[in-house]
């Protein structure tokens, strides 16, 4: 489960499920319009920051993912595995 929380106030804004396993990376993109997030099940994942909705789901990796950024520019998400990989993904696609 990711969740976004009001920092100020303590509550939880949203609550994103769909990964099978642990997390393990989460982020929000430049702007605040997506969180991304990465998981023991393999998937990084791309989500809507105020709809919850899976806008990407990401795989490649032959393993749990152990961590997740995003560029500067939020056009690319950058993943990191215990199959000492580095994958850049397309963000929008």
């Amino acid at each position: 489960t990711v969740r976004v929380w009001d920092a100020t106030a303590g509550e939880t804004l949203y609550v994103f499920t769909g990964h099978d396993d642990w997390i393990t990376s989460v982020g929000f993109c430049p702007g605040g319009q997506h969180v991304f997030s990465g998981s023991e099940d393999g998937t990084a994942r791309v989500w809507g920051a105020t709809t919850g909705e899976v806008l990407h789901v990401l795989r490649g990796h032959a393993g749990s993912i152990t961590s997740v950024g995003c560029s500067p520019d939020g056009l690319r998400i950058v993943s990191g595995g215990g199959d000492a990989t580095v994958r850049v993904w397309d963000a929008t696609t």
